[in-house]
């Protein structure tokens, strides 16, 4: 098993999630690691923009830390369940 599998975002769109998990990895070179930059991919994306998450903006927002494989990975945990419950979907 990969740690970061690479998928399409046809093939995300085609399991319409929910809630999308978005690693905020901002950084002075790099701003399309951020997750404002992200988010405005999804939302005009055409293969994205229709998915359920994006259609009512139901992001997680977690840092690089809290996604990877650490004790920091709690906090990661601890922000979806939150962020589950805010969105009602923790049934």
């Amino acid at each position: 098993m990969k740690e970061w599998p690479q998928i399409n975002w046809e093939t995300v769109a085609d399991r319409d999630p929910d809630v999308l998990v978005l690693g905020d990895l901002t950084r002075k070179q790099q701003t399309a690691e951020n997750a404002a930059q992200k988010i405005r991919f999804l939302e005009s994306n055409p293969v994205t923009r229709s998915m359920n998450a994006v259609r009512h903006k139901r992001y997680v927002l977690l840092s690089g830390q809290a996604m990877n494989p650490s004790i920091r990975t709690v906090e990661g945990i601890e922000k979806v369940a939150a962020a589950l419950r805010t969105f009602g979907l923790d049934r």
